[in-house]
């Protein structure tokens, strides 16, 4: 018990105490999206999930895997950029593991030059290069009882863009208590706050990144699940980076008894983002509505999402994600 109430009490002093001024400088993380369509058709909602996509949520949500799980998501942003997942999770004698790996990626993007000449500009292509942005994922969860369960993974992140390499590491750190019709998730992503991310450029000059660094924004995020008989009311209040930026998501699913292998839900979410007005930065709230469906059949879990927001990246976006679970 003394070992459990120093885990609790660890994870609230952590949310308490966190210098804001430390976390100043924002990596851009390739799961920004969602873990799943079956996140993202819950408005963002982390820790609830029963599938191996929990490697990329809240660890400690693992405990819901009775044996093996795999998880599957792809999607494609502005027709070029392909957002894509796969994940793993098992359970031992030790407590559950899971692995899994994120990556966002454009591929054939061209390096162009310019030749002046007396009367004119010529540009020409002089090679084509790749982007990607990677995060491999490492997971473990153990339970101290029925109710109570704790999760930690590992984050190793990486990213290549031309001649700029980056590379920089993180964990985890989450807890679920299970109270039967309620559950309460709460997870810190990024908890060492002084690692960075380090650039490596091969190009020199004025416009190199070479030794340059940031920070991996800090995130803690408190989720809550209500459920009654066929339904449940969902909600998550999430802060990110140096000026605490508030994510917010309400959720209701309904599982329809004479239809036991479907789930229906709608979902509503607001963010803040960064706009440029009147020659200054700062924040807007944006809002998302977002419904979907998952179905279940036979161990096999499908998950569509489609989402409308005023966000234009957003605008009109339909998600698909598969699984495996025993």
């Amino acid at each position: 018990m003394m070992f459990i109430r120093l885990m609790i009490a660890m994870l609230v002093s952590w949310v308490l105490i966190t210098p804001l001024d430390a976390f100043d400088t924002y990596y851009f993380s390739p799961d920004f999206v969602g873990s799943s369509a079956r996140s993202v058709r819950l408005g963002g909602l982390e820790g609830m999930s029963y599938h191996a996509d929990s490697v990329f949520e809240n660890p400690a949500s693992l405990y819901r895997i009775r044996q093996f799980s795999t998880s599957f998501f792809q999607t494609t942003f502005m027709e070029e950029v392909v957002y894509q997942n796969i994940a793993i999770a098992m359970k031992t004698r030790m407590g559950v593991l899971g692995l899994g790996f994120f990556n966002a990626g454009v591929d054939n993007i061209p390096k162009t030059e310019k030749m002046d000449y007396s009367d004119y500009t010529e540009y020409y292509v002089r090679y084509m290069f790749n982007y990607q942005n990677s995060l491999l994922k490492a997971a473990y969860q153990f339970s101290f009882s029925d109710y109570l369960h704790f999760g930690v993974s590992g984050s190793y992140f990486y990213s290549e863009f031309d001649t700029v390499k980056a590379s920089g590491y993180n964990y985890d750190l989450g807890m679920v208590v299970d109270l039967g019709q309620l559950d309460f998730s709460v997870l810190i992503k990024n908890m060492m706050i002084n690692n960075e991310v380090v650039f490596t450029d091969s190009e020199i000059g004025d416009n190199s990144s070479d030794n340059k660094s940031e920070k991996l924004s800090i995130q803690n995020i408190y989720s809550v699940n209500y459920r009654l008989r066929n339904y449940s009311i969902m909600g998550q209040l999430k802060t990110i980076g140096a000026q605490r930026e508030l994510h917010r998501s309400v959720a209701f699913q309904l599982n329809p008894r004479f239809l036991p292998f479907i789930k229906g839900s709608v979902a509503y979410k607001q963010f803040p983002l960064i706009v440029y007005e009147e020659g200054t930065l700062g924040y807007s709230d944006k809002n998302s509505l977002v419904c979907g469906v998952e179905l279940n059949l036979l161990g096999l879990n499908f998950n569509y999402a489609y989402e409308r927001s005023d966000h234009i990246e957003f605008e009109h976006k339909n998600y698909f994600s598969v699984g495996l679970t025993f």
